[in-house]
């Protein structure tokens, strides 16, 4: 009853039909069911065959701790009826070989009292783990260094204590595909650590306590074609993050911002709708060298675009529309906006320099944007300069030629 409660309302269209009999290359052994010489227990078919096998396990509620050492099919009739309990003595599922395939099964109840407990732990490369529900665990999903080139596919993730998904690697590992996911009501839903070149696209991630997608020092990873929306605080945050590419999202409705950078360089934030946020995009901390381009941006309660102590970073080509305030500029310097569209905002843009910077002669250079309504003389742009900590003088910015006619974005 417990598991129609907490799943049905997630997964009330999905329908799931499997042939009892999986396809496979090597010998299938049965879990469960009436079948003459069926296995009562899942681990004990699981020590019983041999890489290319399968193991084909009919609805029931199946109370242990799984070690995968083989590279098997483990199948289950359907995530519905077909349950793998932790019971709170230790991880679920472990991973050790490589090319291991997991589907269709609800995967619940991790070790308590230890912080690295996980529904699936994957510590192997070249793993399938699909159309499953994964729950209740401290982490859902655990990919461990040294592993690469995993798939992650038509999961649902939900109300795990910490991370729906927590990849760690060392820089040259990576490559995992996250895909077509349900991530609900973790305290952190997708969390890469030191992770190279790995893919999120087409996921639902919703009503995390902290972030959507939190990357930590990652570098070269796409996260694409998302909705990613109603977390408590941002919708992607990344810290000292490399040359990734954020594309094609629907960002909305966080409860702060919606893409912050920390200490983050050359990364590329193009064509998103990002709406309803606290802050749309937030750089901080010395984010240099990223590159905001073709994103429609909308509604903000503060700023859409916020730059803080963020230099040589290129705005260009975006609308930024009924927001409190379209762009602030905070003590950064050679920023470049330019062709973007300033749409109905109680503010369009503002900054706040400091003497120092000021007599440095950097600049920000605002080119050629459009400003509400055709303009044939220079925008100007108002701001302050601080003298000392309490002591500010108005101070102004020109964009010498602003666009006579909004851009077509």
């Amino acid at each position: 009853m417990f598991l129609g409660v907490v799943i049905a309302p997630l997964i009330q269209s999905t329908v799931i039909e499997k042939s009892t009999i999986p396809i496979s290359n090597g010998k299938t052994l049965y879990v469960g069911g009436s079948g003459e010489g069926n296995y009562t227990r899942i681990q004990d078919a699981i020590d019983n065959t041999s890489n290319g096998d399968t193991v084909f396990v009919y609805p029931g509620h199946y109370i242990e701790n799984l070690i995968v050492d083989k590279s098997i099919k483990l199948i289950g009739a359907d995530y519905h009826s077909t349950i793998i309990n932790g019971d709170y003595k230790d991880n679920v599922t472990k991973l050790t070989a490589d090319g291991v395939e997991i589907s269709s099964f609800s995967i619940i109840y991790s070790i308590t009292g230890e912080f690295l407990s996980y529904g699936i732990g994957i510590y192997s490369s070249n793993n399938i783990i699909k159309d499953n529900a994964i729950f209740l665990n401290n982490f859902g999903i655990y990919i461990d260094y040294y592993s690469s080139n995993n798939k992650i596919l038509d999961n649902i993730i939900l109300s795990n204590n910490y991370y729906g998904i927590m990849i760690t690697s060392n820089y040259s590992w990576g490559n995992h595909t996250v895909s077509n996911n349900r991530i609900v009501d973790n305290t952190l839903g997708v969390m890469s650590y030191r992770s190279y070149g790995n893919s999120f696209y087409n996921n639902e991630i919703w009503m995390n306590t902290e972030y959507g997608i939190e990357l930590l020092e990652s570098e070269k990873n796409t996260i694409y074609d998302n909705f990613i929306h109603n977390n408590t605080l941002d919708g992607i945050y990344f810290l000292n993050a490399r040359n990734n590419n954020i594309s094609i999202n629907n960002i909305e409705n966080n409860q702060d911002k919606g893409i912050h950078f920390l200490y983050s360089k050359n990364n590329t934030i193009s064509n998103n709708v990002i709406s309803n946020n606290n802050y749309g995009i937030f750089l901080d901390g010395f984010s240099s060298a990223n590159t905001i381009i073709g994103n429609n941006i909308t509604s903000s309660n503060r700023s859409s675009i916020y730059l803080d102590c963020s230099d040589g970073n290129t705005i260009t080509g975006n609308t930024i529309s009924n927001n409190d305030r379209g762009v602030f500029i905070n003590q950064s310097w050679e920023n470049i906006i330019q062709k973007n569209n300033f749409l109905n905002n109680i503010h369009d843009s503002s900054f706040l320099y400091n003497l120092n910077q000021i007599l440095t002669l950097k600049r920000n250079n605002w080119r050629q944007n459009y400003w509400n309504r055709p303009r044939l003389l220079p925008k100007l742009i108002f701001g302050e300069f601080i003298i000392g900590s309490t002591y500010t003088i108005p101070w102004i910015n020109i964009d010498c030629r602003p666009a006579k006619e909004p851009y077509d974005i």
